[in-house]
């Protein structure tokens, strides 16, 4: 926290899960953009059990 108006953050969250939940690097959704296809059947969203993920922010008071 520089001042009192500026604050900075950074967070490093890991999260698991029993089943394929996260979405994976392949993305959750189709080639055409809609989450059930009738174009491409054999379609399946990747997902993994875990995400790890760096969050950053920065907040102004104003």
């Amino acid at each position: 926290m520089p001042n009192q108006s500026i604050t900075f953050r950074i967070e490093y969250v890991y999260r698991n899960a029993s089943v394929p939940y996260f979405a994976g690097p392949g993305g959750v959704t189709s080639q055409t953009g809609y989450a059930t296809d009738a174009l491409a059947p054999n379609w399946r969203p990747d997902l993994v059990k875990t995400e790890s993920r760096i969050v950053l922010a920065m907040l102004f008071r104003l």
